[in-house]
């Protein structure tokens, strides 16, 4: 590996934001199955859209607290109490929380970008209290808000119990404290699951917008002893849901964290439970086409049943545009994972908190890496973590979007954004598309789980391609530890015909390494790259 930055000017720029326009269906009337398609009463639908992960769940994934003991929602809503010190102000932050992380402009936008529904991940104790035993109708207000900017612009929404009673599996975005205790507790929370599913079927039955019911997000049953609960619980909750609901479309997920359909096969009938029904699963961090698809798509063509990919990203444009384009050819639709996250390249909105020093104390709190900030500091880091929720307070990865939604992006490069000659020429404003295609490298994506990451962006800035960036100083980006054969392609408009200069700056502390310069597959020039003496002593190249 080469140790070089490239810098081809030095940046100042205002980031133009095109929002991506695709073949928006204006659809009309439930979502429903037909067959092994998910269609509307006015015909054919293909479902791509993304997670609002975080808002209802708060969750370590999310906020950049995974790894530490605050993860799980319960962690989190204590964790704040304890980092403000009063119920009045932790109860003042998460009511700004919820009032900013999405609103009809998110949603304006959602639809804009060319996504035709949401996965909205809520907690049955949004439903259910457990202390009185008793269903709850405040609920409703949040997402009665949601629906009606839906509406407003033609995008479904389908509501995910992301946090079952007693917790699905052990992890934190279950709600759990490391027990499954809606498998080992199963005689008590089945009832409650179900009824708070009735109670949800029964506010939103008349509802053509509500694009169905994800019955229960990721379920984990290891003991092969215990494995019939799961499609037991799925045809109770069925069974109370179409007492007061028989329109609205059921998403059943798989074992094993939505990866295993084996556990939904009924071999008493060999027929799906219900007639309106999708099997849905997840993937993350594998090789494309998913190792498991065939044994998945067999089992759905077994009970003639849609597929859903509920949940999927994680990864880089590249692996994004290949699973994306992958799902289009077998007529799986798709929901991204997810649509805002704290300081990340692989979201479409990143939840800014580079200027929060104060929040970034909290985190290392939190992980046990330093001692508790003062109240000040506290109180200003959470009030402005709030304020940076707002969605124009985040910073969009176009880029991102462009993998998850532009048909040829596989085969086809275009510009990052507007580039012209005479001007500036940003290294890090490449154009968009696949590795080989836009940019290539050697590594871009990862296909071998959390266990084995290859970071792909080994700086974490800026992009979600495969070219690391990084970010010397506020407002200002670089490439760095470029590879060997490594290249990336720029578009550009010269404004007028004439000869042109291209001025580099260069760091290097190793001067081994060598730079082409081609136009339209024409080398111009190969230019040996000097040795700087650092990484942060830049020259004219």
């Amino acid at each position: 590996m080469y140790g070089i930055k490239k810098k081809l000017c030095k940046r100042g720029f205002t980031l133009i934001i095109a929002l991506l326009s695709t073949n928006l269906i204006f659809a009309q009337g439930f979502l429903k199955r037909q067959n092994r398609d998910i269609v509307t009463d006015s015909g054919s639908f293909y479902p791509r859209g993304v997670n609002l992960g975080g808002w209802l769940v708060p969750e370590g994934y999310i906020l950049g607290t995974r790894g530490s003991s605050v993860n799980s929602p319960s962690q989190i809503r204590a964790a704040v109490r304890d980092l403000l010190g009063t119920d009045a102000l932790a109860a003042t932050f998460f009511k700004n929380y919820q009032a900013n992380f999405y609103r009809k402009v998110d949603i304006a936008d959602i639809a804009a970008r060319g996504f035709n529904h949401i996965r909205l991940p809520f907690h049955y104790n949004t439903f259910y209290d457990d202390a009185t035993g008793l269903l709850k109708n405040d609920g409703f207000e949040i997402i009665d808000s949601v629906l009606s900017w839906c509406k407003t612009y033609k995008i479904y929404l389908i509501l995910d119990m992301h946090c079952a009673p007693g917790a699905q599996n052990t992890e934190g975005h279950a709600d759990s404290y490391g027990v499954a205790d809606l498998w080992s507790k199963y005689s008590v929370n089945k009832p409650i699951t179900a009824k708070t599913w009735k109670h949800i079927a029964d506010h939103y039955k008349n509802e053509p917008w509500i694009g169905g019911y994800d019955l229960i997000n990721e379920p984990v049953i290891t003991n092969n002893d215990d494995k019939w609960k799961l499609l037991d619980l799925y045809k109770n909750i069925t069974d109370s849901i179409r007492r007061v609901d028989t329109k609205h479309l059921l998403f059943a997920e798989g074992n094993y964290y939505a990866s295993s359909l084996w556990e939904l096969i009924d071999n008493a009938t060999n027929n799906p439970w219900d007639n309106n029904l999708s099997f849905s699963i997840h993937g993350y961090w594998t090789p494309v086409p998913f190792p498991g698809i065939t044994d998945q798509t067999n089992i759905a063509k077994r009970y003639n049943v849609p597929l859903w990919l509920g949940e999927t990203g994680e990864n880089s444009n590249h692996w994004i545009g290949s699973i994306t384009s992958d799902l289009k050819s077998r007529n799986i639709g798709m929901c991204f994972w997810s649509y805002k996250k704290v300081a990340s390249i692989n979201t479409v909105h990143s939840i800014n908190i580079s200027n929060n020093y104060g929040y970034q104390a909290v985190v290392n709190y939190w992980a046990g890496n330093q001692s508790k900030p003062t109240p000040s500091v506290c109180l200003n880091a959470m009030t402005a973590l709030a304020q940076s929720l707002l969605l124009e307070n985040c910073t969009p990865r176009p880029d991102v979007s462009d993998a998850l939604t532009r048909a040829d992006f596989m085969t086809k490069n275009i510009p990052y954004k507007p580039l012209f000659a005479p001007g500036t020429l940003n290294a890090t404003d490449f154009d968009m598309g696949a590795n080989d295609v836009a940019t290539s490298n050697i590594e871009f994506q990862t296909t071998n789980g959390l266990n084995n990451f290859v970071p792909w962006n080994k700086g974490w800035e800026y992009r979600n391609d495969a070219i690391s960036i990084e970010q010397p100083v506020p407002d200002d980006f670089s490439l760095f530890r470029l590879n060997k054969n490594q290249w990336m392609k720029y578009t550009f408009t010269a404004k007028t015909t004439g000869t042109y200069n291209l001025n580099a700056t260069i760091a290097s502390a190793v001067g081994t390494g060598k730079c082409r310069v081609e136009i339209d597959g024409v080398a111009l020039a190969t230019v040996a790259i000097p040795n700087t003496r650092g990484w942060s002593s830049w020259e004219a190249l």
